[in-house]
C-alpha cells in the first residue's frame, strides 16, 4: 500500500503567503499590525477579526476591516504577514496587483474584503481572502491514510488512540468522524494526504481539519513566479505531511 502512494505523483503544492518561511523577504516580523484585533472565539461581540481554524466557517456579518499598518523596516510585497496569521491559515492578505491574477484563475470559496495598508504616509489597496470551506472533492479517499490527533484540552488515555491508522471512504463519512472526535477533544488527520490525479475545479482550495493549509495548482504557480508576486512560498504536500519535513522555495 505504502508503494502505491510513494508512486502517486503529486500535482498540488501547500502553499504559504507571507508566511514564517518568508521572514527574510518581510522586512519586519511581524510585516504589518491591525488597527482592529481579532474576535475572542468565547466572546465575539468583540469588534475584528475573527476565524476558528477548526471548524472553519464565514466571517460573520458583523466583521468589521481592519487597517494594516506596516512595522519599521517593513517591506512592500503582494502578500502581507499581520500579527495573528499563520502558514495554516485560511486567510491572506494580498496586493492589487495579486488580485488581478487571482481575477483570472479558479478559487474555491471564499470571501473577499478590500482594506488598506499604510507604509508610513503611502496607502495602498489589499485584499483580505477567507476561504472558509474545505475542497474535499480532490482527496483521494482509496489511497489517504487516516489518524487520530490529539487537542490541546485532550484529557483521556493517549495510548487508545495512538498509532491507530484507517481508511474512510467519502467526505461525508469524513465529516462524521471529525464531528464524533471532537467529542472527545480529538481532531482526524491524514498521513500522508493524496490527491486524485485529475483536472481540479480549482487553482487554489483550503483543506482543513485533516490537513490545514492552502494547495494551488502548477499553473497557479508558475503564474506567481512569471508576474513576479512577492513573499510566498510553497513545497509538496505529500513531501510536508509523509516525511514530515518543511522544504518550501521561497518566492
Amino acid at each position: 500500500m505504502v508503494d502505491q502512494i510513494l508512486d502517486n505523483k503529486i500535482f498540488w503544492h501547500r502553499f504559504s503567503p507571507a508566511s514564517e518561511f518568508c521572514k527574510r523577504r518581510l522586512g519586519a516580523y511581524p510585516q504589518v499590525t491591525m488597527d482592529q484585533g481579532w474576535y475572542d472565539i468565547e466572546d465575539k461581540t468583540l469588534p475584528g477579526l475573527w476565524m476558528n481554524i477548526w471548524s472553519g466557517g464565514k466571517f460573520p456579518d458583523e466583521f468589521i476591516i481592519p487597517t494594516f499598518h506596516a512595522k519599521p523596516r517593513a517591506k512592500i510585497t503582494d502578500f502581507l504577514f499581520s500579527e495573528g496569521f499563520a502558514s495554516s491559515s485560511s486567510t491572506f492578505i494580498a496586493s492589487q496587483k495579486c488580485k488581478d491574477l487571482l481575477d483570472n484563475y479558479r478559487l474555491s470559496a471564499h470571501q473577499l474584503y478590500k482594506a488598506k495598508a499604510y507604509f508610513n504616509e503611502q496607502a495602498l489597496d489589499y485584499y483580505i481572502y477567507h476561504f472558509y470551506d474545505t475542497y474535499f472533492d480532490i482527496v483521494d479517499f482509496k489511497k489517504t491514510i487516516f489518524h487520530y490527533d490529539f487537542l490541546a484540552d485532550f484529557k483521556g488515555d493517549k495510548n487508545k488512540y495512538r498509532d491507530i491508522e484507517f481508511f474512510i471512504n467519502s467526505a461525508t463519512e469524513l465529516n462524521i468522524k471529525i464531528d464524533q472526535a471532537r467529542l472527545e477533544n480529538l481532531s482526524i488527520k491524514a498521513k500522508p494526504l493524496v490527491f486524485i490525479q485529475k483536472p481540479c475545479l480549482y487553482d487554489l482550495f483550503y483543506i482543513r481539519s485533516i490537513f490545514l493549509g492552502l494547495f494551488i495548482t502548477d499553473d497557479l504557480k508558475n503564474a506567481f513566479i512569471k508576474n513576479k508576486i512577492t513573499v510566498w512560498s510553497l513545497n509538496s504536500g505529500f513531501e510536508y505531511d509523509y516525511y514530515d519535513v518543511r522544504n518550501y522555495k521561497v518566492y
